[in-house]
């Protein structure tokens, strides 16, 4: 294979290479479809992509959806079964893809003579495989998110628990990002007015903090998950970057550890690393004056 106007090899980062290989391996089984001939590369006309009667979202009286997936054949005939069809000849040939447009058209008429809520009361909680289609208000309500607390509500915003969860370690509940100064999280952090203060006076001007995972010699721990065990090996922790002048640097190492130390494993460690470059976009400045 020639390489067009250059010899030169090209890499290619992680980030980029790994979604596509990602989406490709979820796709296997379509591709196996594919090639036994029952897949057509054409929208909204096979199995899986909405082609199917028994496999799609509809509509009801109330403007509400909701969505059935019903392909196995013992669910096939609960379907039939709790929509009034089990002796409709039309029905019984569940697979033939010929027929399915014209009974997709017979059950979009069916469900819009009842509300969600009215199917739902009959279907909900079966094997017909059905679910309503629920709104992001709605979702966070509905009794199996509710009892399974998929939604926490943080700092009055809801949105999805952490997972996976484990037996031992409890998730840490999300929190809402909030503009706040320096010394505001530096306090959450265990630093003292005293030791913030000490940090400014040792040149530090400004800080990246980052929440983390990793871990040292403590090695990671052993988890249960869904009655399995799995050896996590990497804990919570933050990162605090800081960008500082040659002649601040020991005063600034000796403020970060008499503020961190606790003698206990977990203190952490302080790589020290040369800056070739510094620049301030926006201004343009350079070196020590871009601090």
């Amino acid at each position: 294979m020639s390489l067009p106007h250059s010899t030169k090899p090209v890499r290619v980062s992680a980030w980029q290479s790994l979604p596509a290989v990602a989406v490709a391996a979820l796709m296997a089984m379509i591709w196996g479809f594919r090639a036994n001939g029952i897949w057509k590369d054409e929208r909204g006309v096979n199995l899986l992509d909405t082609g199917a009667h028994m496999y799609d979202t509809y509509e009801c009286a109330d403007g509400k959806w909701i969505s059935i997936g019903s392909l196995e054949p013992q669910f096939y005939a609960l379907l039939l079964e709790k929509t009034g069809l089990k002796d409709d000849a039309d029905f019984a040939a569940q697979m033939n893809s010929a027929h399915w447009p014209a009974l997709k058209e017979r059950l979009t008429t069916l469900f819009k003579t009842r509300t969600r809520d009215d199917w739902c009361a009959d279907m909900e909680m079966t094997d017909v495989c059905f679910a309503p289609v629920l709104s992001m208000n709605e979702a966070p309500h509905h009794p199996h998110n509710a009892m399974r607390g998929t939604f926490v509500e943080a700092d009055g915003v809801m949105q999805p628990a952490p997972a996976p969860r484990y037996s031992a370690t409890v998730s840490d509940a999300p929190r809402m990002t909030k503009m706040a100064d320096t010394d505001a999280i530096l306090a959450e952090l265990g630093y003292d007015s005293g030791k913030v203060e000490a940090l400014k006076a040792a040149g530090v001007v400004g800080m990246t903090i980052t929440e983390v995972r990793g871990f040292g010699r403590q090695g990671g721990h052993t988890e249960t998950y869904r009655g399995s065990e799995y050896q996590i090996d990497f804990v919570p922790k933050v990162r605090i970057e800081l960008v500082v002048e040659d002649s601040s640097l020991e005063r600034t190492l000796d403020v970060i550890r008499e503020s961190a130390s606790t003698g206990k494993i977990g203190d952490g460690k302080i790589w020290v690393t040369n800056v070739e470059q510094i620049i301030r976009i926006r201004t343009g400045e350079h070196g020590a004056e871009a601090i």
